[in-house]
C-alpha cells in the first residue's frame, strides 16, 4: 500500500516509512501543497495512494462518493427495470 501524506504531516516521514510502504509520497512532493482536498483525494484515487491525514475532511469527500455512487447505482436499477 502507498500512502499519500497530507501536508499537515511532515515529508520526513515519507522516507522513513518507506520499507513498509513504499512508494509513499507527500502532497509538496508532487506539486500538491495548498492544493485543494478534492484535488488530493481525485490524485490519491488515480494514482492507488491510501491518504494518511489528520484533516476529517478526507472522510467526509470519501463518505460523499460513495453515497453518490450508490444512487447512481440504484437509479440504474431503476432504469433497467423499467
Amino acid at each position: 500500500m502507498k500512502l499519500l501524506l497530507d501536508q499537515n504531516i511532515s515529508f520526513r516521514i515519507a522516507s522513513r516509512i518507506q520499507d513498509i510502504y513504499p512508494g509513499t509520497r507527500q502532497v509538496k512532493e508532487l506539486g500538491l501543497e495548498n492544493s485543494k482536498d478534492l484535488i488530493i483525494w481525485e490524485y490519491a484515487r488515480r494514482n492507488g495512494f491510501c491518504i494518511l491525514t489528520f484533516d476529517n475532511d478526507f472522510y467526509d469527500i470519501g463518505l460523499l462518493k460513495r453515497i453518490a455512487a450508490q444512487n447512481n447505482l440504484a437509479e440504474n436499477r431503476k432504469y433497467q427495470n423499467q
